[in-house]
């Protein structure tokens, strides 16, 4: 059993502020009056533009996260050279530290409270655009989650060209259940979870890799794969896109440079340069990927292609 105490600052009143993207449900006439529109089944309708804003996290008075965990392996080696290991995990999360409502929720729910943006949190300017959304900390209820870890390696018979190891390790995602307090537990598995404190749960991460070694050279590729999941943001949008990544790498030893060790570093991410996939809106044409910021950089990387170079020098021993 893990107990996580609040930190200091969240007991004093800290903060924490960052810039984020999200979309407005109300739109403003030119005398700035705001307006919003819910259909029959709660969903906002003919939302505003998407506005870049500071949130603001604030401390709270909390209680200590408590977490039993439970952990059940399996590790195979049939050969020199092979492996594979299979585990499964459990974790139960009680009282949990969390954001209480996230800014998207906040704004959402000042329309559908009553249609007007009355709500204390969302500080508007003049024009009425978003400019700062506060929520805080809070014990917020329960979590339950558990999966399994995949990881094996294999290694080819040693050839005149070097040699070469498989790779491949993966993580499934079974369950994410969250309880939020006085209400019943909820599936939250494969979900965005852009209107509660949780991070992306897309359920299955897969990584492959081939890897050669030769005297003082190595290099490797490494494809990874993150799954599509659902975009809470609205009820009706499509899945979020699996996203496949391509990596390549290669090393050289220096045994001595000027009396020490060195390696040299060359490589890429996302050599093929793929754009992470787009936040869909359920919408043809040119408005079909226009939420901001376009992509969910908790789970995937704007950056495109990036190419490193690095050395490193050790003193010989």
């Amino acid at each position: 059993m893990g107990h996580l105490l609040p930190g200091p600052e969240r007991f004093s009143g800290g903060r924490q502020r960052q810039l984020s993207h999200h979309p407005d449900p109300f739109r403003f006439d030119g005398q700035g009056v705001g307006q919003c529109t819910v259909d029959a089944s709660g969903n906002i309708v003919g939302r505003g533009d998407n506005f870049a804003l500071s949130t603001r996290l604030e401390g709270g008075s909390l209680g200590p996260q408590t977490a039993a965990s439970a952990n059940f392996g399996l590790l195979l080696q049939p050969r020199a050279g092979a492996a594979m290991s299979l585990d499964y995990w459990t974790l139960d999360y009680r009282n949990v530290i969390a954001q209480g409502r996230s800014f998207q929720a906040i704004v959402d729910d000042d329309c559908r409270d009553d249609g007007r943006p009355n709500d204390p949190r969302v500080q508007r300017d003049s024009s009425g655009q978003l400019s700062v959304v506060t929520t805080e900390y809070e014990n917020i209820g329960a979590v339950r989650t558990a999966g399994f870890d995949f990881n094996t390696h294999y290694n080819l018979p040693p050839a005149a060209v070097g040699d070469f190891r498989i790779t491949a390790d993966a993580t499934l995602l079974t369950r994410f259940d969250v309880r939020f307090a006085g209400g019943a537990f909820s599936d939250q598995l494969g979900n965005r979870n852009d209107l509660n404190g949780f991070a992306p749960t897309p359920e299955l991460r897969v990584n492959l890799g081939l890897n050669w070694r030769r005297g003082a050279h190595t290099a490797g590729l490494t494809l990874r794969y993150v799954d599509s999941y659902k975009n809470d943001e609205i009820a009706s949008h499509p899945k979020i896109a699996a996203w496949t990544t391509l990596d390549a790498s290669y090393s050289y030893r220096v045994e001595d440079l000027f009396g020490t060790k060195a390696t040299i570093y060359l490589g890429t991410r996302n050599l093929a340069d793929k754009d992470p996939p787009p936040l869909p809106t359920g919408r043809e044409g040119i408005h079909r990927h226009n939420l901001r910021p376009g992509f969910d950089g908790l789970v995937h990387d704007i950056k495109g292609r990036a190419i490193y170079l690095r050395l490193r020098l050790s003193t010989r021993s």
